[in-house]
């Protein structure tokens, strides 16, 4: 998410014998600072807002297009009608979207589910055990990466 979403492709980039599925969420590198995503081999599948001064759609869409070029098998979809933070919780910047997240979610299961073949549903973040049931189903796709937490399987 965000940061986290930008953090996925820099992590996919350096690390593509661990990586094998990102799932970022309206964040991706910017400016001169770009990974070499020719590295990427993980599938890629971003969920993108339509109205984020953060992270433009029309940027999305231009990384889509590099990540394609690149040989990465990428597809980043800009969210109609979303701000910045669409699936947080929290919906601190008022922009939450139960609904798209109700729907998002059980996609990103089933696409981890058939790229590395591991149910979420077994993984257990310590980080996130004091959450309520109806907030760890939020859970961000940037928690499994392996350099900020370490699930226990």
């Amino acid at each position: 998410f965000c940061m986290g979403g930008m953090l996925t492709f820099v992590l996919a980039a350096l690390r593509p014998d661990l990586v094998k599925v990102a799932v970022p969420f309206y964040g991706f590198p910017s400016g001169d600072d770009q990974p070499d995503y020719s590295r990427i081999s993980a599938v890629v599948r971003g969920h993108m807002a339509e109205q984020d001064d953060f992270f433009p759609p029309s940027c999305a869409v231009d990384l889509e297009a590099r990540l394609r070029a690149a040989g990465v098998d990428a597809e980043l979809t800009v969210h109609e009608g979303t701000g910045h933070a669409f699936m947080a919780p929290h919906d601190a910047l008022g922009t939450q979207r139960a609904d798209l997240a109700a729907e998002i979610w059980p996609q990103v299961h089933d696409l981890i589910r058939s790229t590395i073949g591991l149910s979420i549903d077994r993984i257990k973040f310590p980080i996130f055990s004091s959450l309520s049931e109806e907030n760890r189903f939020f859970l961000p796709s940037s928690s499994l990466n392996p350099v900020s937490m370490t699930p226990a399987f």
